[in-house]
């Protein structure tokens, strides 16, 4: 499955949480953030992290590492080319809480 394709099909506000964390990272894969940084540099509200984050970690976009003073470590994976297409849906229907997209 093609990354890109992944990313498409995303919420719009795991887009943005996804968006978020690349930006961040820059030209390296892995970015240090903490929920205030979401808030308040990338206008994602708590609810919006933890709500798509899980997302995110399931189909294999970043792998999450807990870090010190509240801000976690989040690596930009590869993970996402093993998850194939009926394993992507079916992750983002149980996470969109059984509704299939539009």
């Amino acid at each position: 499955m093609d990354r890109a394709v992944v990313v498409a099909a995303l919420p719009k506000s795991a887009r943005r949480l996804f968006d978020a964390i690349e930006q961040v990272a820059g030209d390296q894969s892995v970015a240090r953030i903490s929920f205030l940084d979401f808030q308040c540099v990338h206008g994602l509200g708590r609810l919006t992290v933890t709500r798509w984050m899980p997302l995110l970690r399931d189909l294999g976009l970043v792998e999450i590492e807990i870090g010190p003073q509240r801000s976690n470590l989040y690596r930009l994976s590869r993970r996402w080319a093993k998850v194939d297409e009926a394993t992507a849906k079916a992750t983002l229907v149980k996470m969109r809480g059984g509704r299939s997209a539009p």
